[in-house]
């Protein structure tokens, strides 16, 4: 064994072209796959109804089967499922399990795959004691752990079946964790991206409220030397501008905030087999500091109009038309 596994589990596979699945008159293609009982580990599988594969099953090479729900659609339509045989390429397997299945990423009409034990699936399909997959996970889920894991892996498997370590055509590896590696780099660069894109929108909205405030100090010019002639202080004049401008990007800001909730929840009811956009939210210090900012470019926008409405003389401002 390899040193640190935590789950391990050999796979062999019969795709979706070269099987059928009978019950009655009715039939479909999916995808067999022949595993060990540690498999509903390795993927997370989640039983919905009986079981899944387990020790005695492999040990006794059974003729069991785990079937997600577009299949018993198309085999058993509104019947029930468990404890009835359906035919696998000519060969009776009893239905033992229901497991959950979302079909999305790269197809959303992508099938599902049924799961029989290894050692079934070996016999029946005279594989002797072939596998075409390993599957494992170790309890190190670091990249620095992973790689570890991965070359004790390979120098183990050359030494079995004698073929060097470092030629990279022997064995095809996927290392999950370094590919979750990767994938965080590319989302941490579109994300610094749109972070400049932000920041960028959010000076052209100060510009833009700015200068509306501008024009709205203009026009008002001569309500504020009313009220300056009244007894308003500067402040009282400042005040009152910045709060308007504060008011303005506030709420233009939480609109944009609503409309980009509602993107994400609509991106996940339209794609619910997508582990991206599944059960996104938005974070609670995201929306504090979203808030803040608002306020901070709302203050910042209307500083220089409220310092001209508080510069304004009253007996100018009564003279201007």
């Amino acid at each position: 064994g390899v040193p640190g596994v935590q789950y391990l589990s050999g796979e062999y596979r019969l795709w979706r072209g070269r099987s059928q699945l009978n019950y009655g008159k009715n039939y479909g293609n999916f995808t067999i796959k022949g595993i060990q009982p540690e498999y509903q580990m390795l993927e997370s599988q989640v039983i919905t109804r009986g079981r899944f594969i387990n020790e005695v099953d492999q040990k006794e090479a059974r003729k069991v089967i785990v079937i997600a729900q577009d299949a018993k659609e198309a085999l058993f339509k509104e019947e029930e499922a468990l404890d009835h045989w359906v035919q696998v390429n000519g060969i009776p397997f009893e239905v033992v399990g229901m497991y959950a299945f979302e079909s999305g990423g790269r197809g959303q009409n992508q099938s599902s795959a049924v799961f029989i034990p290894l050692s079934a699936a070996q016999r029946v399909f005279n594989a002797q004691n072939l596998v075409d997959r390993i599957v494992f996970s170790f309890a190190e889920n670091t990249l620095v752990g992973s790689k570890m894991a991965e070359e004790r892996a390979v120098n183990i498997l050359s030494r079995r079946h004698s073929f060097d370590p470092a030629d990279e055509r022997a064995l095809w590896l996927n290392n999950n964790v370094e590919n979750a590696s990767t994938f965080n780099k590319v989302f941490a660069g579109i994300s610094g991206f749109l972070w400049i894109i932000g920041i960028g929108t959010i000076i052209a909205g100060i510009v833009g409220v700015s200068n509306i405030m501008l024009i709205v100090v203009k026009e008002r010019t001569r309500e504020i030397g009313v009220r300056k002639a009244l007894g308003a202080t500067p402040a009282n004049v400042i005040g009152q501008v910045l709060l308007e401008a504060i008011f303005v990007t506030s709420v233009a800001g939480y609109m944009g905030l609503v409309c980009g909730v509602g993107l994400l929840e609509w991106i996940g009811g339209k794609i619910p087999g997508s582990e991206m956009f599944r059960d996104q939210e938005v974070d609670l210090s995201i929306a504090v500091y979203a808030t803040l900012i608002l306020v901070a470019a709302g203050t910042f926008a209307g500083l220089i109009p409220a310092r001209r409405a508080a510069a304004i003389r009253p007996i100018e401002a009564l003279r201007d038309e």
